[in-house]
């Protein structure tokens, strides 16, 4: 088998749904080959597909996507939207599955195709003819490559929200074990995005978003919890627009006798941190002024941090503006000694 479609070749569908129980697969996608879908529903509950869409291949609108995956292992990568054209309005995908391994790329929009509908004019002057969203929530599982909100060679014209552990949506669920192995950026890739370790062929000049980005890390009540490497607002290879916001939100990472360890934090507007015990390893970073220089923190526009939360730095920080210490998130301030 190769490919799996919710709709047809090129039929128009109201409401499609994929259920992947087993088998070795090549491409799942949510709705058609190239027409308009309205709801699609993929749930990968086993198997093992390369790549999963929840929009459409080659073109066509799709309204409103969905992704869930509670089992089996996509090898490449998970898409929120569609492959190589058209686009999609919204975007969801939520991953809970409590042994679930999951070892491809994990992207909110869709590959070469967009989340939303914009265009620039001769002037750079946006105009969003069709918002779109992105939604990405981990509740359970070990994702071993990057989990990018955005594109992976496109862009996101609207919002994009990417929730890590507990949020409002768990309340009722026995959260146990989130690894993230990889990154976690907030936007999407350009094609300079493999490319990290090639100096002048690098660089963050590429739009992949033109809304607000929030990232949401909440560690309450996990047996296990761990991020391995960085934490960005912005893409890889790519940024949000300087119109909007990226702002990156850490709760209850860490304790006193259980010291949490990221590598960095990087390229956000808000950096904001509580009930949390951390330690950055630091990391370079092509792109700064001081290229043989780490940093724990890299262009942060302001660094939030409240509820008896602790900072291990073993490296620096590079143009972080501003710093508060409060005593919770909207609190009194506290004095630093």
């Amino acid at each position: 088998m190769v490919n799996v479609y919710g709709g047809g070749n090129n039929g128009t569908i109201e409401n499609a749904k994929v259920n992947l129980k087993g088998g070795i697969i090549n491409n799942v996608y949510g709705g058609s080959n190239s027409a308009n879908a309205t709801k699609t529903t993929v749930n990968v509950q086993g198997g093992t597909p390369q790549s999963v869409y929840g929009g459409c291949n080659i073109s066509g609108t799709c309204n409103n996507a969905n992704i869930d995956i509670t089992s089996g292992n996509v090898t490449s990568a998970i898409y929120g939207g569609n492959n190589a054209g058209g686009y999609t309005k919204e975007a969801n995908i939520t991953i809970n599955g409590e042994n679930l391994v999951l070892t491809g790329k994990i992207y909110g929009g869709g590959n070469k195709a967009e989340i939303g509908k914009g265009s620039l004019d001769s002037n750079n002057k946006l105009t969003i003819e069709d918002k779109g969203n992105v939604n990405i929530s981990i509740i359970n599982g070990t994702i071993k490559n990057d989990v990018n909100g955005g594109s992976k060679e496109s862009i996101v014209y609207g919002d994009t929200k990417i929730n890590i552990g507990k949020n409002e949506n768990t309340t009722n669920v026995q959260s146990k074990i989130v690894k993230i192995n990889g990154n976690i950026f907030g936007c999407g890739d350009s094609n300079l995005a493999d490319n990290a370790n090639a100096g002048n062929n690098f660089d963050y000049n590429y739009v992949s978003s033109y809304g607000n980005v929030d990232i949401k890390i909440d560690a309450n009540n996990y047996q296990i919890f761990s991020i391995d490497k960085s934490i960005f607002g912005s893409g890889n290879a790519a940024k949000n627009s300087d119109d909007y916001k990226s702002n990156i939100y850490i709760n209850n990472f860490g304790t006193n006798e259980n010291i949490k360890k990221i590598v960095s934090v990087q390229r956000a507007n808000g950096l904001y941190i509580g009930n949390s015990n951390i330690e950055f390893a630091g990391i370079l970073n092509a792109c700064n002024y001081y290229k043989k220089v780490s940093y724990a923190l890299n262009r942060i526009d302001n660094l939030t941090i409240y509820a008896n939360t602790k900072l291990y730095m073993k490296r620096g920080y590079n143009i972080v503006k501003s710093f508060n210490s409060l005593v919770d998130l909207n609190g009194e301030k506290e004095n630093i000694e």
